[in-house]
């Protein structure tokens, strides 16, 4: 009888079956079949084209933007450094206006030192009575306005001196001479060979506008 450890038809007494060695691969081939190598002739142009773009890119992209903005830069420090010196001129003014209002004022009269400044009175025709009526003239003697006024109505007139009167650089305003004015238009319709009327009418007065006086410092 055989050993314990004898093997019948060449495997082992233990009925396992032994590992195959299998080829092991540690490399692999990423070769592609099939493709065309690039034409040298054709290469290089693309490169110095694509060379070119960047060059370009870079110049109109970049560079010309970082010009541009150095550029607007440098125009606002000008700018700042202009106004800065016209603030310091004005300052230094100060000293001379003072010294030209005391040789200017020291010749006037009361009434003209008095007078309402002339500034506030145009800015009265303008943005007050302008918008409101028609002014066919106006003048201005020390302190008195005095304004020719058309509107549709003497109500209108009327409504326009309680504005006025509500400036402060006004003491009082009258309405005076008031007179209504009449223009007639003949229309003719031909068709029927017949005329038409219209009577358009208007209010003409003078307003007589009391301003008040400058009541600043006496600068004589």
């Amino acid at each position: 009888m055989a050993a314990n450890n004898a093997s019948i038809g060449g495997r082992p007494a233990s009925g396992r079956r032994g590992k195959r060695a299998y080829p092991v691969k540690r490399t692999i081939n990423l070769a592609m079949t099939d493709v065309q190598p690039m034409n040298p002739g054709l290469a290089i142009p693309l490169v110095i084209l694509v060379l070119i773009a960047a060059v370009l890119f870079g110049k109109f992209a970049v560079v010309d933007r970082l010009k541009a903005v150095s550029q607007a830069e440098a125009e606002v420090a000008e700018a700042k450094s202009r106004l800065s010196e016209a603030y310091q001129r004005l300052d230094s003014y100060g000293e001379l206006s003072e010294l030209y209002a005391h040789y200017t004022f020291s010749g006037m009269t009361d009434e003209e030192v008095h007078r309402t400044d002339r500034a506030e009175v145009l800015d009265l025709i303008r943005e007050v009575i302008y918008p409101r009526v028609r002014m066919d003239n106006w003048s201005l003697r020390g302190n008195i306005l005095t304004v020719t006024m058309t509107a549709d109505t003497l109500e209108d007139i009327n409504q326009t001196a309680q504005t006025i009167k509500a400036e402060d650089i006004v003491d009082l305003c009258t309405v005076t001479n008031a007179k209504t004015n009449e223009i007639r238009h003949v229309i003719k319709n031909e068709e029927d060979d017949t005329e038409e009327t219209i009577i358009e009418t208007s209010v003409t007065a003078q307003a007589l506008v009391y301003l008040n006086p400058d009541e600043g410092v006496d600068r004589r």
